[in-house]
């Protein structure tokens, strides 16, 4: 698709945004997000892997998982945590600051279908009391983000460094009401250092 993207009909360019909830995302992201890529992008993966055929992969700081062996992938162990970041700078900085034995993902923005997939992969593969997390900006667009990733998954999303305490019940409500309060600045996320989504864990997911 490449430089074509950004060359959508605009009526094609509205019903995809609307598709997904994101006013403002590129072209590119909407189509990607719909599966409509000539090469997905590969998922990019902190954390202890089992590739196809039973190889252990030590995916530090990051690796590369192509599309096709999203279905075989399995994990290594039983990580603290799963966290999806939105930002590729705090994906960069999280997997070489943070040392711990977290499954860590890039979404890119806005996750491509592939990214999607891996997000589901992973709810489906670890226990239950696995608590999953979004590091994303804290505005309009990051929450939307958090809604669809959370919205495609069968456990609850915390939001991680988004302003509001994680651990709540109410913490996307909340954030939500943060955005709509006139006086509130939206912040991206690079603003901040990184840091695990488990400093501060209540007594029952320690």
């Amino acid at each position: 698709m490449g430089r074509h993207a950004d060359l959508l009909p605009p009526r094609l360019a509205r019903a995809l945004r609307k598709r997904f909830d994101l006013p403002n995302a590129p072209p590119r992201e909407a189509l990607a997000a719909f599966g409509l890529e000539k090469f997905p992008q590969p998922v990019l993966l902190r954390g202890s892997l089992c590739l196809p055929g039973g190889k252990l992969l030590d995916g530090r700081p990051y690796v590369g998982v192509p599309p096709e062996w999203l279905e075989t992938l399995a994990v290594a162990g039983r990580p603290e945590y799963f966290l999806v970041i939105e930002n590729l700078a705090s994906f960069n900085r999280h997997v070489r600051e943070v040392e711990d034995s977290s499954i860590v993902l890039y979404s890119g923005g806005f996750p491509a279908l592939a990214t999607l997939k891996a997000i589901r992969r992973m709810d489906a593969l670890l226990p239950a009391d696995v608590p999953f997390f979004h590091w994303g900006d804290i505005d309009a667009d990051g929450v939307r983000i958090l809604q669809h990733i959370a919205r495609s998954i069968d456990r609850p999303l915390r939001p991680h460094l988004m302003g509001v305490d994680a651990w709540s019940d109410a913490a996307v409500d909340e954030l939500c009401r943060h955005l709509a309060d006139p006086a509130f600045v939206p912040m991206e996320q690079e603003e901040l250092d990184p840091q695990s989504p488990l400093a501060g864990t209540p007594a029952q997911w320690q």
